[in-house]
């Protein structure tokens, strides 16, 4: 599965369809695209937590796009593992970052953080 920026997914629909496509993604930031086989038809639906990696019309998921909200490449391959179910791996090769820094980001949410700002804190051990 591919995690598609906006070039690339408007390269997959006619020069006609562009501005219609572009439209359609103001409305719905976050999308799982699917390719029919019998027809190599391209369709978008909202993405969902869990989406469906086959349609009921035979139509199979090859990847999804998320509109860009000033969100770190961590976070996007965070966000990308849990929509779609990736792995670290996958997630970080799809945004271009190394996987440890998935890991370590990991370890980061696990520490207890302060509710007023949001800063990770240090916990002692005695």
């Amino acid at each position: 599965m591919k995690l598609f920026n906006l070039p690339d997914l408007l390269d997959l629909f006619s020069e006609s369809d562009r501005p219609r496509i572009q439209q359609a993604l103001e409305k719905v930031p976050n999308v799982a695209v699917y390719k029919h086989p019998e027809t190599a038809r391209i369709s978008l639906h909202a993405l969902t937590p869990e989406p469906e990696t086959t349609l009921t019309d035979g139509a199979e998921l090859i990847g999804t796009f998320m509109r860009p909200v000033n969100l770190s490449r961590t976070q996007q391959a965070l966000h990308l593992m849990q929509t779609t179910g990736c792995s670290a791996y996958s997630a970080a090769k799809q945004v271009g970052i190394h996987p440890s820094a998935i890991t370590r980001a990991r370890k980061q949410a696990s520490k207890p953080h302060c509710p007023c700002c949001g800063q990770a804190l240090q916990v002692k051990i005695k």
